[in-house]
């Protein structure tokens, strides 16, 4: 994956998370150590330069956007469950004017 230098973690469950670039913007998972991954594309941007949080267990703040381009900014929130991943709660105001 591209343009996934901050956007690593690895959840309380174990689960290991990358985000980054191509297939659009994507996310893929490890449940079994890195041994292997599913990819799951949540979006259709070009850029990713994200940063990953785990803001409760096993949900994750995916905030990513264009280099120098704070319009740009957008953010996913990911449920990790034993199926996969899946939208997590809306969470009002975790960025700045929400």
């Amino acid at each position: 994956m591209y343009a996934c230098t901050n956007s690593m973690l690895t959840t309380r469950s174990g689960v290991i998370l990358i985000g980054g670039r191509f297939p659009g913007i994507a996310v893929q998972a490890s449940f079994d150590d890195g041994m292997t991954w599913r990819c799951c594309q949540i979006d259709t941007a070009l850029w990713a330069n994200g940063s990953m949080y785990e803001i409760e267990p096993d949900v994750v703040l995916f905030v990513y956007g264009g280099l120098n381009e704070p319009h740009q900014l957008r953010y996913q929130v990911l449920r990790v469950t034993a199926f996969g991943l899946e939208p997590g709660p809306v969470v009002r105001g975790v960025l700045p004017g929400e």
